[in-house]
């Protein structure tokens, strides 16, 4: 379990260098080649949650507030949104789920980036919240 802890501490760590350098990145190759620096290359906003199972009332309403306010700071801000959400395993009730997945594709976010990361084998109901995700990251 700590290795689990290390390792997603880790990753986190990981994803927000990447979101904060890949624009400096952007801007210094376009500036390179005499571009104009690109208007889109803005740094994304991002947010983690874990979505423990079960999937239940209390877990969807975390994700759906999280993909929510993303949603409206992204438009706030002009800048893209990340959610990434980090699935455990176990089982969940297939009403719950398919609850989860439906927000998740549905126009509520559309300007979120939605990345489903399975650090372990997840099973069941629960596979359907990582194909409603836009990204799957194993």
């Amino acid at each position: 379990m700590i290795a689990s802890t290390q390792f997603r501490d880790r990753l986190q760590m990981t994803l927000f260098r990447v979101a904060a350098v890949a624009p400096m990145l952007m801007f210094l190759v376009s500036v390179a080649r005499g571009d104009d620096p690109p208007a889109a290359a803005k740094t994304p906003i991002g947010q983690f949650v874990t979505v423990s199972s079960p999937i239940d009332d209390a877990v969807f309403n975390r994700v759906t507030n999280a993909a929510i306010k993303l949603q409206n700071q992204s438009v706030q801000d002009g800048r893209p949104a990340i959610l990434v959400l980090q699935l455990e395993s176990g089982t969940s009730q297939f009403h719950h789920v398919q609850g989860l997945a439906k927000f998740l594709t549905s126009a509520q976010i559309s300007g979120v980036t939605t990345v489903a990361w399975i650090p372990q084998t997840v099973t069941g109901p629960n596979v359907l919240v990582a194909l409603a995700c836009k990204q799957i990251v194993m």
